[in-house]
C-alpha cells in the first residue's frame, strides 16, 4: 500500500478512536426528535417528536425547510437496509448506533478534504496541513458536532462540506473547469436545502466577494472572468435550491425565517456576551479563524477571491449564533467548523512550510491536549454501557393522568408519556387537555 494512503487509515483510525467514548452519552434535550425520525421516517410536514400520550406519539411542523429533515429519514433507511439486526435492538443500543451513523458525515467530508489534499500534492505530501487538520478534528467541540444527533453536525455538516469541498476543486484544478463550475452550482443547490439562516451567510458572503470582485476589477486582468464565473455558479445553484426546498413544503420553508428570527435575537449585555461559557464553546472555531485570518491577509494581496468567500461565510455562520441568547448551544457551530476548516490549506498556501512547520506540529498536539479530559469522562460512560443488553427491551411505564414535560432524547430512551420541555407551560396544560389529562406539577 502507497505510504500516504496507509498513513491515511492511521488518521481515520484515531479519528474514531477518540469519538468511541462518545457514542456512549445518552440522549439528551432535542435528539430524542432526530433519533425518531433516523429510525421511525414520518411524513411531510410532520418531522418533529412532540409528545406521547397514552402511548401515542404526537408529532409537528419543525418549521425549518423540510429537506433537512427528509435528509436524515433517507439516511436512516439507508442504514436499516445495511444493517437489518437493528430492528430488535433496544432503544440504548439504538441511540448509540445513531451517534455513530451521524459521526461519519464529518467524517466522510474531512476524509475527502485530506484525499483531496494528497492529490494536488503528489510529489510532496503537506503531511504538517494534514496533521493539523485531524489535531482540529480531534478536540472535543469537533467531536461534539459530529456525533451529536441534530441537524446542524449532521445534514449541516453534509451540506456545508460539499460545498466546501466544490469550491476547493474547483480552485485545485482538480476536474475541468465547466464541470467543475456545474459542481459548484450543484452543491450550491443542496446547500440551499438546508436552514435559511445559512442561505443567509453563505448570501452575504457571496455579495461581499461580487463587490470585492468589482472594485479590484481593473486588478483582477485574466482572473476578473473566472471569478465572476465562480461565483454566479453559487449563486445560481444557491437561488434553485431554495426555489426547490419551498415548492416542496412552503409552510416549514417560510416558517424557517420565522425560527432563523426567532434564534437571531441579539444578546447585547456585554455581560452575556463575555461569560467564559459563551467563548469556550466557540474556542476552536476561533482558532480557525485566526489561522483563516492570517492566511486572507496575504491572499487578498493576490486576489484570491475564494479565500475571501470562505472566511466571509464561515464567520456570518460564527458571528451570527455567538451574539444570540443560543449561543451556548455548540451545535450551532458545526457547519461553520467545516467553512473555516476549508480555509486551512488556502492559508497553508501563503505561508513557507519550512517555517510553518514546527509551528503547526506544536500547535497539533496542544489541540489534541485540550481534548484529553472531555475523552477521559468518555471512556467512564462506555464503561458504563458495558453492562447493558442490546436486546433487552426497556420497561414502558403504565399509562399516567398527568402529563410531564420533558426533553424528547430522555423519553426517547424510557418510552414513557410526555410533552416536550420546550413547550411553554400554558401551551403544554392546553394541549394534553385536549387527550383528557393535566399537565404534571414541577
Amino acid at each position: 500500500m502507497n505510504k500516504k494512503y496507509l498513513f491515511l487509515v492511521l488518521l481515520m483510525l484515531l479519528y474514531f478512536l477518540v469519538r468511541i467514548p462518545f457514542y456512549g452519552i445518552a440522549l439528551f434535550y432535542e435528539e430524542g426528535c432526530f433519533t425518531e425520525l433516523f429510525y421511525n421516517h414520518m411524513v411531510n410536514p410532520d418531522y418533529i417528536f412532540w409528545a406521547k400520550i397514552d402511548g401515542v406519539k404526537l408529532y409537528h411542523a419543525p418549521l425549518h425547510p423540510a429537506l433537512i429533515y427528509e435528509i436524515i429519514s433517507s439516511y436512516g433507511k439507508l442504514w436499516q437496509v445495511l444493517v437489518p439486526p437493528l430492528a430488535s435492538w433496544n432503544t440504548i443500543a439504538l441511540g448509540v448506533f445513531a451517534r455513530f451513523a451521524f459521526s461519519l458525515i464529518q467524517a466522510s467530508i474531512v476524509f475527502a478534504l485530506i484525499l483531496m489534499l494528497l492529490k494536488q500534492n503528489e510529489a510532496k505530501t503537506p503531511l504538517p496541513l494534514i496533521a493539523l487538520i485531524m489535531g482540529f478534528c480531534l478536540m472535543s467541540p469537533a467531536i461534539l458536532y459530529s456525533t451529536s444527533l441534530q441537524v446542524d453536525g449532521s445534514v449541516g455538516s453534509l451540506l456545508t462540506g460539499l460545498l466546501v469541498l466544490s469550491l476547493l476543486a474547483y480552485r485545485y484544478k482538480l476536474i475541468e473547469t465547466r464541470k467543475s463550475l456545474l459542481l459548484v452550482f450543484a452543491c450550491a443547490m443542496f446547500y440551499g436545502f438546508g436552514k435559511n439562516e445559512w442561505t443567509l451567510a453563505f448570501l452575504v458572503a457571496l455579495m461581499v466577494s461580487f463587490i470585492f470582485v468589482l472594485i479590484r476589477k481593473s486588478a483582477f486582468t485574466g482572473n476578473f472572468r473566472s471569478a465572476i464565473s465562480l461565483l454566479s455558479y453559487a449563486f445560481g445553484g444557491l437561488l434553485v435550491g431554495n426555489l426547490i426546498s419551498y415548492s416542496f413544503d412552503p409552510i416549514n420553508y417560510m416558517g424557517g425565517f420565522g425560527t432563523a428570527g426567532n434564534l437571531g435575537q441579539p444578546s447585547l449585555n456585554i455581560f452575556e456576551i463575555m461569560t467564559w461559557s459563551r467563548w469556550k464553546l466557540v474556542s476552536l472555531n476561533l482558532i480557525l479563524s485566526v489561522a483563516a485570518l492570517a492566511g486572507l491577509y496575504h491572499a487578498l494581496k493576490k486576489l484570491d477571491v475564494l479565500c475571501l468567500l470562505l472566511f466571509v461565510w464561515g464567520a456570518a455562520l460564527l458571528a451570527g449564533f455567538f451574539i444570540t441568547a443560543h449561543a451556548t448551544d455548540i451545535r450551532y457551530y458545526a457547519p461553520s467548523f467545516l467553512v473555516l476548516l476549508g480555509i486551512l490549506p488556502l492559508a497553508y498556501d501563503q505561508f513557507d512550510s519550512r517555517r510553518a512547520y514546527p509551528v503547526l506540529v506544536a500547535a497539533t498536539v496542544i489541540i489534541f491536549l485540550f481534548s484529553v479530559p472531555k475523552i477521559i469522562d468518555g471512556v467512564q460512560t462506555l464503561r458504563a454501557l458495558k453492562k447493558v443488553d442490546l436486546y433487552v427491551t426497556q420497561v414502558v411505564p403504565a399509562m399516567i393522568d398527568c402529563i410531564p414535560r420533558k426533553d424528547q432524547g430522555e423519553v426517547w430512551i424510557t418510552g414513557e408519556d410526555f410533552i416536550a420541555s420546550t413547550a411553554w407551560p400554558e401551551y403544554a396544560s392546553s394541549f394534553v387537555q385536549k387527550y383528557g389529562k393535566t399537565l404534571c406539577k414541577p
